[in-house]
């Protein structure tokens, strides 16, 4: 098994929100804002995409396996002057992946682009209490 880590291209915004729907419903993740209800469309997330394309701060970044979308992280920097050097991480990893090395790979490539970058100097991952997961 191969992670393929690379940034998310707008035309990949279908085959990620199909992702997030399907993140919506696994009973082990908390959703917000509910099972079912995706908070973005396809059509906003392809916007997003592109506005991240043209952001120095801000990267999505998508984990494949065999071409499959397994693993997304959204890293969005401010638009302020005074903290645009943040950037806020937010990943997901499909449920048959986790523990697998999908979240580190996205973690890793994540670190090296604010590493590379110009801008960023901190990142910030906020998590619920009980993602052991995530706090690991």
């Amino acid at each position: 098994m191969t992670i393929e880590v690379r940034e998310a291209a707008p035309s990949d915004a279908a085959e990620i929100q199909a992702f997030s729907d399907l993140l919506a419903e696994d009973p082990d993740v908390d959703f917000p804002p509910g099972r079912g209800e995706s908070p973005i469309t396809a059509y906003q997330r392809e916007r997003m995409l592109e506005e991240f394309a043209c952001r120095e701060n801000s990267i999505c970044l998508v984990a494949e396996v065999g071409g499959e979308i397994v693993g997304v992280l959204d890293c969005l920097g401010s638009a302020d002057e005074a903290t645009r050097h943040a950037a806020t991480l937010g990943i997901s990893v499909a449920g048959e992946w986790r523990g697998q090395g999908v979240g580190k790979a996205l973690m890793a490539a994540a670190v090296d682009w604010a590493r590379r970058s110009k801008v960023v100097r901190r990142l910030e991952l906020h998590v619920f209490p009980d993602n052991t997961a995530a706090i690991h």
